[in-house]
């Protein structure tokens, strides 16, 4: 039998202090790697879209990470699963690597018209 969505289920109680545990077997073996990478790179209708997709995470005590990308698939399983993050928000396709973003001047980037 299920239990109510207001009430835990009997014999079931979470501990939040178990929550870095839960999230470290979510991210090595639950979470859907290869799904979630197909449906952000929209069938590669760019090589480098995907890797030029902003992440951001939201980490244990609120701490908020920006401007995260990945080359690949692999590569973003390593660092979710290093970091385990609490949250994660899927941002916008850049015109370059999110990760350079301090080192792009954005009068450059400007297209003209003339």
């Amino acid at each position: 039998m299920l239990a109510e969505p207001d009430k835990p289920a009997k014999g079931v109680a979470y501990d939040p202090q178990d929550l870095p545990e839960y999230l470290n077997v979510y991210y090595k073996r639950l979470f859907p790697y290869g799904p979630f990478c197909r449906w952000l790179s929209y069938g590669n209708v760019q090589k480098d879209y995907f890797y030029r997709r902003e992440f951001s995470f939201t980490l244990k005590d609120d701490i908020y990470v920006r401007y995260q990308s990945f080359r690949d698939q692999a590569e973003m399983e390593r660092e979710l699963q290093k970091r385990c993050p609490h949250k994660i928000d899927i941002g916008a396709v850049f015109s370059h690597t999110p990760k350079d973003h301090k080192g792009i001047n954005p009068a450059r980037s400007e297209e003209r018209l003339s």
